[in-house]
């Protein structure tokens, strides 16, 4: 990862300007909201799936990508379920 690139198992976002800071949280946040962080920070990081999940999460708080992803796929999974009980 880049310096100042958010990532989970990061201790602090380094130099980076607060623009650069947002936009890797934001995805950091969105990673998380589909469940992928586990994935690609495990290997990297040496840190366990768990304490991965929690950072992000807390990474996470607060930012409106991860809200709307997580309504998007609840949204889809819900119309998803409707499709196949409506057979």
């Amino acid at each position: 990862a880049s310096p100042g690139a958010a990532s989970p198992g990061a201790a602090s976002p380094g130099a980076a300007s607060p623009g650069v800071h947002r936009r890797a949280v934001a995805l950091v946040a969105l990673l998380h909201a589909v469940g992928l962080v586990p994935s690609l920070y495990q290997a990297r990081t040496g840190l366990a799936r768990a304490e991965l999940k929690r950072r992000a999460g807390a990474l996470a708080e607060g930012e409106w990508v991860a809200e709307a992803v997580r309504r998007a796929v609840r949204d889809a999974q819900a119309v998803a379920g409707g499709a196949t009980a409506g057979g």
